[in-house]
């Protein structure tokens, strides 16, 4: 069965206001006892030096999985090196390919994983597989946004043939987007993915039923 990461972005905007760290950590220890492989936090713009501490702390109190997506540079890169979290994303940006480069080796070499959000273009695949990556990301948001079953099956083949391409490239393939469950089922069914990014729709889930019950609702909802 597929890895879950829930993306905290959600519950980051809610407590955008005042000091969200202790909330953002209860929320994660909240996860973790829901079931989870892993959680989701982004850097945001620029270095700081408490958003730092969240993700240490975080990491130190966890014992799941710490994925952490950035764009920043350098101050970033060296305090993720400490802080050592499970997978570190990129957004993939053609611009910044050779500063990629020494970004991956520098955090392979600290045992993390690297990941690159891509567009559904191969072109973006044989990139990241150049860089190195461990695993690609799929924006599945087209997919996720067809209304018609035609539209619905033509988008699902271009997922597999990209995940079958980054797979043979030796990378994994991760899916990002606001499934509906019958569209996750789908996915997880035809083997494209090992692991989903779940957004605003699982919290909004979760506010009615909890963690737990929303876990439990996309687990059996993938056997």
């Amino acid at each position: 069965m597929a890895r879950l990461t829930a993306d905290l972005k959600p519950i980051e905007q809610f407590y955008k206001f005042g000091n969200p760290q202790k909330e953002i950590l209860r929320h994660c220890l909240s996860l973790e006892m829901a079931g989870v492989e892993s959680v989701l936090i982004n850097t945001g713009d620029g270095f700081e030096p408490s958003r730092s501490r969240l993700l240490e702390i975080v990491k130190d109190t966890l014992n799941i999985g710490l994925t952490v997506e950035t764009e920043a540079g350098e101050q970033w890169i060296e305090a993720l090196q400490e802080i050592k979290p499970s997978m570190v994303i990129f957004n993939y940006d053609d611009s910044r390919y050779e500063e990629y480069s020494g970004f991956v080796t520098r955090l392979q070499v600290k045992d993390i994983l690297v990941a690159f959000r891509i567009k559904d273009n191969v072109e973006y695949v044989k990139k990241a597989a150049r860089l190195k990556s461990d695993y690609i990301i799929l924006d599945c948001g087209p997919y996720c946004d067809t209304e018609s079953m035609n539209k619905e099956v033509e988008e699902l083949n271009k997922i597999a043939k990209i995940s079958s391409l980054g797979k043979k490239l030796s990378m994994g393939v991760i899916a990002s987007g606001e499934f509906n469950k019958r569209k996750l089922k789908r996915l997880h069914d035809t083997g494209a993915v090992e692991e989903f990014i779940l957004e605003l729709r699982f919290f909004s889930e979760s506010l009615l039923y909890g963690y737990g019950t929303a876990v439990w609702n996309i687990r059996s909802t993938l056997i």
